[in-house]
């Protein structure tokens, strides 16, 4: 999961946090905040001036279309980028557990090692 944020937009942004919260798995959110004490008021307004939303259309799923995003400079797209559900690695622990069991009888430590000892 990734998302773009802006921190002149607390709404949006408040959103786009708690999505990655709450999205399970590996979320990266960046987050725009201009320093207004250092910068001055310009770079808030610049920065500002370029942002825009995501297209309705953008495809969440496709990490090329994310990456394009991520490389712009004249204009700065807020939003969810790239969004995959994938199985955490509990899940998948549990299937391999699952197929296991299914499988039959639990072969011992021992037996295993056996089978990959050269016979001599």
């Amino acid at each position: 999961w990734v998302g773009r944020g802006f921190s002149g937009d607390p709404k949006t942004l408040t959103e786009l946090m708690t999505r990655a919260m709450e999205h399970r798995g590996f979320a990266f959110l960046n987050v725009l905040s201009p320093c207004v004490t250092f910068r001055g008021d310009d770079q808030f307004k610049t920065l500002k001036a370029k942002l825009r939303s995501l297209p309705p259309n953008h495809d969440r799923g496709s990490r090329a279309a994310a990456l394009a995003y991520t490389r712009e400079t004249a204009t700065l797209t807020t939003g969810v980028l790239y969004e995959v559900r994938e199985p955490t690695l509990v899940e998948r622990i549990g299937e391999v557990r699952r197929k296991a069991e299914a499988a039959g009888a639990v072969t011992s430590t021992a037996e295993v090692l056996k089978a990959f000892a050269p016979a001599f």
